[in-house]
């Protein structure tokens, strides 16, 4: 019995150490998007305003609620239960960049100088800018 004590004191012991190597394995490097070159259908070049309506359909259609904040920004919310994400899509005719903003229990931090997140932001994020290039080839 004095044994199996000791396993368990050293089991937990054990676990005691790994926990935060658990919580350190739900962050990742927060993904970052700058200069995209937009590639529109056919080599077409496109408006400021057609970039702009791609962004806000694609954004809408990944569950992001968009609002325009000015002629070259499109702020992107990004609701799941407790969990939020805030970016804003900067845009020219000619490229686009995805910033992060803010977010609510997705344990953004800064270690070491390198912002880190919960991987469910990157994949949120990646999602959209996947839509967004999506919405980009398909405007006429």
């Amino acid at each position: 019995m004095n044994a199996l004590r000791g396993f368990l004191l050293l089991l937990a012991a054990g676990a005691a150490l790994l926990a935060p190597t658990a919580a350190q394995a739900r962050s990742a490097p927060i993904a970052t998007f700058e200069n995209i070159a937009i590639s529109a259908a056919e080599g077409r070049k496109l408006t400021l305003d057609q970039v702009k309506r791609a962004i806000v359909q694609a954004a809408a259609t990944r569950q992001w609620a968009p609002s325009v904040q000015n002629a070259n920004t499109v702020r992107a919310t990004y609701t799941k239960g407790k969990h939020s994400a805030v970016v804003d899509v900067a845009f020219t005719e000619t490229s686009y960049s995805i910033h992060y903003v803010d977010s609510t229990n997705l344990g953004y931090a800064d270690q070491g100088g390198k912002a880190v997140i919960h991987p469910a932001y990157n994949k949120a994020v990646t999602a959209l800018r996947q839509g967004i290039e999506a919405a980009l080839r398909t405007i006429n």
